[in-house]
């Protein structure tokens, strides 16, 4: 009886185990670290100068924060 009881503890907690992992090596959340590889490929992709880059970051952060908006 108090190893089922245990096991079902255990199934219970793993998936809170899991979930907890620690940040990167920068402190940055997972999709924060996806979000700014997303950005880099981006550029690279359209091999913008850096000016224009700024430009084209800066708005695809305002559209990213109005499509949060609608989640």
């Amino acid at each position: 009886m108090k190893k089922s009881l245990l096991l079902i503890s255990l199934f219970c907690l793993l998936p809170l185990l899991v979930s907890a992992q620690p940040y990167g090596p920068k402190g940055q959340r997972p999709m924060e670290k996806l979000e700014s590889y997303k950005k880099v490929r981006m550029l690279e992709t359209m091999k913008l100068d850096e000016e224009t880059g700024l430009k084209l970051v800066s708005r695809y952060n305002k559209h990213r924060e109005v499509m949060k908006g609608f989640e």
